[in-house]
This record gives structure tokens, sequence and C-alpha cells, in this order.
């Protein structure tokens, strides 16, 4: 005879025709799913297991995945500081995941646009995540869109590709850097003057971004007179060197420099033919060992930081949870925080 705690424990746990409710599904595929035997295609399957997780189910459910679990990485091949960090940090997070789990890392230039498309729609293999740091473009958000559609969650670090639904951005808020940047130099700034931005590449939502901050925040201050230099340096000394070069050859004093990318070396040697350390306010970002050394010195005023590490971890995170291998994001897991870094704080 059942006793009444047995029939108030069965009360308590769902029922297969509540899962197979919930999951749009017949009772035997619930059946099949749950003990494991016979074919269901994987979209049921997971389906059922998700009701059942959903509804409270006290028993062990099947495992999500069986097989091997592939995430793709697509990267640009910069050499700067930020992206070597982003790129040791992914690989040093991808030997934690355990075996089933397969991070296929893509060096891809940005010039080679159908090459990326082709990456993102036919990756030979049933992807499950994608990780992207690539130029606003529109034949790679329709591939983006398409591989959306698929089901894949897709992640983006450094850049953004804003206003397409579904894709997870994992850094920092570039209009805010940017207007930090112009804030700490338009209180910094004495007398009047010209305020000149460069940059590494205009067709990066990231470096569009900290220009229209900059240039929205530096308005505030009637003294100073935004001018933008060459922003498409791709982050090479020689180029940094002849904007800044040239800037510094007009009458107007400059008072300040703001390098929306890398390729500090020549905005350093440009500085040194013509002032001291401190006389024209430079801000620039990610705290790279040259940078750490131009702070120290006196050079550069500002680093603003966007920590590749916390990246990383954030996009892969993203990707397991929507794969269902962990079920809570950890607050790591949110859109990352720029750092500030001055001459106090770099030791």
């Amino acid at each position: 005879m059942t006793s009444d705690v047995t029939r108030r424990r069965r009360k308590r746990s769902p029922r297969f025709a509540e899962i197979a409710e919930a999951a749009g599904v017949s009772i035997a595929t619930v059946d099949r799913v749950l003990n494991e035997r016979g074919s269901v295609s994987e979209k049921k399957r997971l389906g059922v297991i998700r009701a059942a997780r959903s509804l409270g189910v006290q028993r062990i459910l099947p495992k999500t995945e069986h097989a091997l679990i592939h995430f793709d990485i697509l990267l640009p091949p910069n050499r700067t500081p930020f992206f070597r960090l982003l790129h040791d940090a992914l690989l040093r997070l991808g030997e934690m995941l355990g075996s089933r789990i397969v991070l296929h890392r893509r060096i891809l230039p940005e010039s080679r646009i159908e090459a990326i498309v082709e990456a993102i729609q036919s990756p030979g293999y049933k992807r499950k995540g994608l990780v992207l740091a690539v130029p606003d473009h529109p034949r790679l958000r329709q591939a983006v869109e398409q591989a959306i559609g698929r089901d894949e969650p897709v992640a983006t670090v450094a850049t953004d590709l804003p206003g397409i639904s579904g894709v997870q951005y994992c850094g920092i808020n570039q209009f805010e850097a940017g207007a930090t940047a112009a804030y700490v130099m338009g209180r910094m700034a004495r007398g009047e003057g010209r305020m000149l931005v460069i940059g590494s590449r205009s067709d990066y939502h990231g470096h569009q971004d900290r220009r229209a901050g900059f240039a929205a925040t530096i308005s505030r201050f009637q003294n100073l007179v935004l001018e933008i230099g060459d922003t498409d340096t791709h982050d090479d000394p020689e180029r940094c060197f002849r904007a800044v070069s040239s800037a510094l050859r007009r009458d107007e004093p400059l008072c300040g420099i703001y390098n929306t990318g890398a390729g500090s070396q020549g905005v350093l040697r440009a500085l040194q033919a013509v002032s001291n350390p401190g006389e024209i306010i430079w801000i620039t970002h990610e705290i790279s060992p040259d940078h750490r050394s131009y702070l120290q010195q006196g050079w550069l005023e500002l680093a603003i930081d966007q920590d590749p590490e916390r990246q990383a971890s954030a996009a892969l995170q993203h990707l397991l949870f929507r794969n269902e291998i962990i079920h809570q994001l950890p607050k790591s897991a949110s859109r990352g925080e720029l750092r500030l870094f001055f001459a106090t704080n770099v030791a």
C-alpha cells in the first residue's frame, strides 16, 4: 500500500505529461529522452531536458551534450599589446575548459572580408558558439545574423556590432572611454588650443565610438578646438609620428593628443622632438609595458585600459551558459569596465 508520504512526494515531482506539455513534445518522447533510449532529434532532446530542469524534476537528468563542443574564435592578426593579451587569455582559459570543448582560433586580416564571412558561414563542423573581433561591414553583419539564426551564440570582444539582436558584446563602453579622455584633457588644459584625435581603423565600431565620445565631451570646453587627424593609422608608429608631427607644425598651439589605437612609439618620438614631458597632454589606450614607462616618465598622462582578460573570460562564459554547460553567469561575465592608469597607480 502506498503511504501518504510517498503520494505527497510524487505530487511535488512533475509527471511526464507536464514535461511533455512544457517542451511541446509527446509523452513517449519525454520517456525516450529521460530514460536515454530511442532516437530523438537534438532539438527535442534539449527541449525536454530544459523543461524537466525548469520544472524541478528530482532525478539525474541526461547531459545536454555527449559529443565535442566546438567554439570558433575569429581575431585579426593584430600585434598590439591588447590583442596579444587577448590571444593569451583565450588560450589560457581554453586549456581550463576540459577536453570536451574545442577552441578553434582563426586569425584573419580585416581586409579579407570574404574569408571572414566564409569562416563564419562554413566552419566545417557543428559549431556551438562564436567569439568575434571584426570590422563593422555589411557582409559580416549578414553572416553573423545567419549564425544567430542557426542558434549559435555569438560574443564580440574589443569592438561591437551594434544593432544585431543576439550578439553579446563583452567589451567596455567605448563611447564612455572617449568621453573620459576628453573630460580629463579638458579639465587639465590651460589656455586655448587644439585637441588632436588620431586612431587605428575607421571601420571598427570601437574606434568610431571613442572618437564620438571624445568629440561630444570636448565640445563642452569653449577654450579647446577639436582636430581630427589620421584615423586610419593601423597602429603603425610611423603613421602616428607623421600625424602628430603635422599637427605640431601648425601655428595654433596643440594642447593635447588622443590616440584611440596603438603606435605610441611614433607619438612619443614626435613629442620628444618639440616638447618636454607633460607640456602636451597625451592620452591613449591599454596599460602595456611601454605605456607604463611613458606614464612614469611624464610623457603620457592617462592610459585607458579595457581589461582583455575579463573580456576573454566573459565571452567564453557567455558561450558556456548558452550551451548549458554552466547554469549561472558570474559577475565577471558582465560587460567590461574601463580602468584608468595614471603615473600614480602603475608601479
